[in-house]
């Protein structure tokens, strides 16, 4: 290769830390030349040759001590495989120079003239053509300037990145979701759902997107993100776009995600989500319980903390509408059942944060933490979450914005709640160690039986007793016909 004026190096003389695969398949790949010795039969290079051979129809050249012939695999033999002879310890001056001189030649004609096919696979396979790859790197700052530009010039960034690599466009749709530019990222993940329907679709071209059926062919992830860039996009607006956008992001989520039987964390995260924000917006209790429905599956089934802080998130501002609406029964079942699921949620966020090795390499540790953060600050533990308050300070502007609003909707939900019971005050309560002659009976007349507003539940509300402990309640019900 000096002869030739050509730099060669071998993989093991680069010096560098950790794995070398990425390196290595980078190299064999963009090596205008590759050389392959198989005198050791060492497996590895082996199958390096072949990726080699899948890759690049030619310049592939492969040498090989002379008593290896009458050992090499079947599928070889018809290959050009150049001899040399090795002595045991070192290779004879002569026989090297021979060598050298060997390859140079060979060197000089494939540099000179069109190569001929040197892979088995494309000379056998006739009509093969090698696969295009480009460095993400380069694509990715290629069409990071085709957006800067378009967006400089009010255009559309609708067709920005059509014909980068869809790893590209997926990597820069996730950065400008992480900055927040929600509608440019909802663009972006159209884009990559656009070109992912087409290459598979066939001559008929893909599918009516608005079609209300799965398309197997792009991946849940790329509807995910689509569903909830599109509903963010939407966020901040009046109330009839937030809406409108709202029910975009619901229709993919049921569509293409199918979260009605869906067990997938995220599918349910996303989908209750949108209907919490729909019950915010509307008022409208069937968000309310479709909320509440898919948080609580993405938590019962697969123990995920997100969906459980935010199903228990749920159930305290119901408490707090309860409260309001005078149903102290259903209000206290409400709040009480929002805690036992933040108490679960808290020992998930704990176990995970027991091994700070194994924790250190999770990519969701923010996540982790805000929300135990925000488990402690719901159970009222707040040396807890005060503890937290470091590792808070951490997050991201629009994390510490979003978790301050959630902090706030929770602090209100409750003060409602701690409202309802602040009449339960046990200074004027008669000491258990009274006897039941002590504490009057409560008659028909001192009580009554309340129906919930949901028509779900009974209750005894005690009248002018209502602050007082009581022991026993006796009630007798009888059914007509």
């Amino acid at each position: 290769f000096d002869e030739v004026g050509i730099r060669c190096f071998r993989a093991i003389d680069v010096n560098v830390t950790g794995s070398i695969d990425m390196l290595m398949y980078n190299w064999i790949y963009q090596a205008d030349y590759v050389v392959a010795d198989l005198s050791t039969m060492n497996a590895n290079v082996f199958y390096e040759l072949g990726v080699r051979h899948a890759q690049k129809p030619n310049t592939t050249l492969i040498m090989a001590e002379n008593n290896l012939f009458s050992r090499l695999p079947f599928d070889l033999s018809h290959t050009i495989i150049y001899g040399y002879e090795h002595l045991g310890e070192t290779i004879a001056d002569e026989e090297a120079e021979r060598f050298v001189g060997l390859l140079t030649e060979q060197l000089q004609k494939l540099i000179k003239d069109k190569p001929d096919f040197d892979s088995p696979v494309y000379t056998y396979m006739r009509g093969m053509k090698a696969p295009f790859w480009e460095d993400p790197e380069k694509v990715i700052a290629r069409l990071e300037k085709q957006l800067e530009e378009k967006l400089a010039g009010g255009e559309d960034v609708e067709e920005v990145g059509a014909d980068a690599s869809l790893a590209a466009l997926i990597k820069t749709a996730e950065r400008e979701k992480k900055a927040g530019n929600w509608a440019t990222a909802k663009a972006l993940f159209r884009n990559a759902v656009d070109n992912v329907r087409e290459a598979a679709a066939g001559e008929d071209g893909p599918p009516d997107i608005d079609e209300c059926e799965p398309e197997p062919a792009v991946d849940v992830f790329l509807w995910q993100r689509l569903a909830l860039c599109t509903y963010k996009a939407g966020e901040g607006d009046d109330d009839e776009t937030a809406i409108a956008a709202l029910k975009e992001a619901d229709r993919i989520l049921a569509c293409k995600c199918e979260n009605a039987i869906s067990t997938d964390p995220e599918t349910l995260g996303l989908s209750g989500a949108v209907h919490k924000r729909l019950f915010e917006r509307t008022d409208k209790r069937e968000h309310f319980q479709r909320s509440v429905a898919f948080y609580e599956r993405g938590f019962y089934i697969k123990q995920d903390y997100y969906n459980g802080v935010n199903a228990a998130y749920m159930y305290t501002t119901e408490a707090a509408r309860l409260a309001e609406a005078g149903d102290r029964y259903n209000a206290i079942v409400n709040y009480g059942h929002g805690n036992m699921i933040r108490r679960r949620v808290a020992e998930i966020c704990e176990g995970l944060r027991a091994d700070p090795q194994a924790f250190a390499k999770r990519g969701d540790q923010e996540w982790v933490t805000q929300t135990l953060w925000e488990a402690y600050i719901g159970m009222g533990e707040t040396e807890k979450a005060e503890e937290l308050q470091a590792e808070m300070e951490l997050a991201s502007a629009e994390a510490k914005q979003t978790l301050e609003e959630q902090k706030q909707k929770l602090a209100a939900a409750m003060s409602i709640f701690a409202d309802l019971v602040a009449g339960l005050d046990d200074t004027a309560v008669p000491s258990l160690d009274d006897t039941p002659e002590a504490l009057p009976a409560v008659t028909p007349e001192a009580a009554r039986v309340v129906r919930s507003s949901s028509g779900e539940a009974l209750s005894v509300d005690l009248g002018a007793l209502r602050d007082r402990r009581i022991r026993s309640v006796e009630v007798k019900i009888e059914f007509g016909d």
